[in-house]
């Protein structure tokens, strides 16, 4: 294709988008909404090229077979702070966002793996886990006299099975995944692709999530459309996906909205400006999502059996660290290392602690949250917790749960 042909190409595609653009604009009532779409459209579920009903594992190993190199996908950073970044992504996908793109890696014949109880050189990881160590490996601590000899690596290709790390945006899911990779030396996966947190030394992020070679994988769920599916099979199959299996991770969602909220405006450490936590699209965006925080939990409560998942509640995570990590690692079959726990417990944060802001101040003497959505947010939090306690996992710590029945009537 000559460049002018190539030129031109890349124009047309770039008025559709605008023009597309332009008729949402016309044609939604609520921008917020539609933004939310976008964020779960343009940051592309790894399985989704195929459909949710593929097979994701057969597709990748009749690759395998076919060549000594693997296809892994790239994504593009979620830029929805204007509505300009979503405008300029639908054409980059089709070039350096590259879908396409092919790196070198070594095929599953020829990884060296070793057993961490056999080698003395990989300290600090559970006994019995195999590790690849042609792949890249993150020091976490690197500056740590006492922790910088502590190490994350990638597990043996499909040594360890799909577990979900499936929670509603806002609720702390790349914390705990920080926690869960420095206790236990593996990299976790996402269902998403985030540079961001690549970048920071989240490997797993780049790689398919049923490979095998990362001890859980972030999914949000339905959660980033912005609405509970109409059908049971569509609000199921994602937890099919992961044969049930998956850890739920549940926050106050007073709080994960404000958090959501924020994240959707300032990013993984930014904030929201102030005026988007009053007036009437902050009450659509809360309401609605309410509904959502409450179904996305039910849904893995109430259609999951036996020990296959469990329930991690991020105010008692955040308040007793050591005993939820060691029973997170103890849920996940890895053997706790004391010593590297102790360096976990030094460096809790993590990279991306959001700030202290005025927003804090503010919210301490203004609540953000109407009458109406007190009644709404309270009566979903009793809902679930009734859930819980039916199910016979841990319950809402309410007593932890700021906002809760402040405003009630």
């Amino acid at each position: 294709m000559s460049p002018f042909l190539k030129v031109m190409q890349l124009f047309l595609m770039m008025t559709a988008t605008v023009l597309g653009m332009l008729v949402l604009l016309l044609v939604t009532p609520d921008l917020e909404e539609t933004m939310l779409r976008a964020v779960r459209h343009y940051t592309t579920p790894h399985y989704s090229l195929y459909g949710q009903d593929s097979d994701l594992s057969s597709w990748l190993l009749s690759w395998q077979n076919k060549t000594s190199t693997r296809k892994v996908w790239c994504g593009c950073i979620q830029e929805i702070e204007v509505l300009v970044a979503l405008i300029i992504i639908v054409p980059t996908l089709r070039g350096k966002c590259c879908l396409g793109h092919t790196q070198l890696v070594p095929t599953h014949n020829d990884v060296n793996t070793v057993n961490s109880q056999l080698d003395p050189h990989i300290p600090g990881l559970s006994v019995g886990i195999e590790v690849d160590r042609n792949r890249k490996t993150f020091i976490p601590w690197p500056y740590s006299e006492e922790c910088g000899r502590y190490r994350i690596h990638f597990a043996r290709q499909k040594s360890l099975p799909m577990t979900a790390l499936v929670s509603f945006p806002g609720s702390g899911n790349t914390w705990v995944r920080y926690l869960l990779e420095t206790a236990s030396g593996i990299f976790t996966g996402s269902v998403y692709i985030d540079r961001r947190i690549i970048s920071k030394g989240f490997y797993g992020e780049a790689v398919p999530p049923d490979c095998g070679c990362t001890v859980v994988q972030k999914t949000h769920g339905f959660a980033l459309d912005g609405l509970v599916p109409a059908g049971l099979a569509q609000r199921t199959a994602e937890m099919k996906l992961f044969q049930g299996r998956g850890i739920l991770l549940l926050r106050n969602p007073y709080e994960a909205l404000l958090s959501y909220r924020n994240f959707l405006y300032g990013g993984h450490t930014g904030f929201a400006p102030h005026s988007r936590f009053r007036g009437p699209e902050w009450e659509r965006f809360a309401t609605q999502l309410a509904v959502v925080w409450k179904e996305l939990a039910a849904t893995w409560i109430n259609y999951t059996r036996g020990h296959e998942a469990m329930v991690l509640h991020f105010e008692k995570l955040h308040l007793y660290p050591h005993h939820d990590l060691s029973r997170l690692l103890d849920y996940l079959g890895i053997s706790v290392d004391e010593q590297r726990i102790g360096c976990v417990m030094n460096h809790i944060d993590g990279p991306f602690k959001r700030p202290q802001s005025s927003q804090q101040i503010l919210f301490k003497t203004r609540d953000p949250f109407s009458e109406k959505l007190h009644r709404i947010l309270d009566a979903v939090i009793f809902d679930l917790d009734r859930m819980l306690e039916k199910r016979g996992w841990d319950r809402i710590p309410i007593h932890l749960y700021k906002f809760y029945k402040r405003n009630s009537t």
